[in-house]
């Protein structure tokens, strides 16, 4: 029988075939003692958990108590005075705040995991909505998407939310913590101030686009101009004083009613002080009108005007936001996008 003789480029072979099973093998170590103990794992995790519906997996790598609780503070915050210790104390300590990070806990379970065919899903659906939309935060609730995260900076990563019906992208930087089992949750927003802002803006955009065609023809019958805002007080009570006036386009007499929206806003962040709607007046062109608004002690962002007796660095803004012609014809601006946009 012939025997084989080992070469020089078989043992090269053999060499080879050695070094690479011990690259595999180091690759697949450093993936499970590496890797798999980096909050980029954590957050690839998420991402594969949120689209697959994995709701096991998603709870172990997000503290989603944390971010709805977050989430309401900040909502709260931006229209309040959130300098307040006590009102930021009270504000944890709310009925009101353990009830929305249930609701939206549960509403966020129910979505990932398809449970969507039933009643208790809308009517949890309406209640967060309610709350949002009386937070001046009217964002669509279904068809938001995990798509994507840049690399972890430390214990922060970067997430992209992207909604269907906005057909918008926004970002949202999220913290980490370590856990005991050395793997990564994420347990914050790292600016929720932020965050809602960029929620508030791309939801802006798409109103205003969507309510375009109906703002050029209430354009067209009438518009406002000098709007003006102080601090007025007297007998005990302090009142929020609007001026503003009127141009009409069209003869005033063919106007039935005018509905408006005001709003003070901070400048440094946006957040909205004060908001409410008024009737405004059909008469007397061009000529100065005033409209007055009891400010409440009760509620901390108007007990912080009361206080300071002065709006600087805040700005009022009128907005017309319906026109009804004696005919009957009437244009209206929404306020929320209408389904199917």
């Amino acid at each position: 029988m012939r025997k084989r003789v080992l070469t020089l480029w078989d043992g090269s072979v053999f060499l080879a075939l050695v070094v690479l099973m011990g690259c595999l093998i180091a690759a697949v170590a450093a993936y499970h003692h590496i890797y798999m103990k980096t909050p980029d794992y954590a957050v690839a995790q998420v991402i594969r958990a949120a689209h697959s519906g994995d709701i096991e997996t998603f709870s172990q790598h997000v503290d989603e108590e944390a971010l709805s609780g977050q989430f309401f503070d900040a909502l709260v915050s931006h229209t309040s005075d959130s300098t307040d210790e006590a009102f930021l104390l009270n504000l944890v300590r709310s009925p009101l705040r353990s009830s929305f990070v249930t609701t939206a806990d549960l509403y966020l379970d129910w979505t990932l995991t398809g449970n969507t065919d039933n009643d208790e899903y809308k009517k949890t659906g309406d209640n967060l909505q309610r709350t949002l939309k009386s937070a001046g935060l009217s964002i669509p609730l279904a068809g938001w998407h995990l798509d994507s995260a840049d690399w972890s900076q430390g214990k922060t990563v970067k997430l992209y939310l992207y909604n269907d019906r906005l057909g918008a992208t926004v970002p949202c930087t999220v913290t980490l913590e370590q856990t005991p089992s050395q793997t990564w949750m994420i347990t914050g927003l790292a600016d929720p101030a932020a965050f809602l802002n960029d929620l508030r803006e791309v939801m802006k955009q798409e109103l205003d686009e969507y309510n375009e065609p109906t703002q050029k023809k209430i354009d067209a019958i009438m518009t406002v101009r000098n709007v003006s805002s102080k601090i007025v007080s007297g007998q005990g009570r302090t009142f929020l004083r609007l001026s503003y006036t009127p141009v009409f386009r069209k003869d005033r007499s063919d106007i039935a009613a005018i509905k408006a929206v005001y709003t003070l806003r901070r400048d440094s962040d946006k957040a909205v002080l004060y908001t409410s709607p008024l009737r405004l007046s059909t008469s007397a062109e061009k000529r100065t009108h005033e409209s007055q608004f009891l400010l409440n002690p009760l509620i901390p962002s108007q007990y912080s005007l009361i206080r300071s007796q002065n709006l600087d660095g805040m700005t009022g803004e009128l907005h017309i936001t319906a026109i009804t012609l004696n005919d009957g014809t009437s244009f209206s601006l929404a306020d929320t996008l209408p389904d199917g946009q």
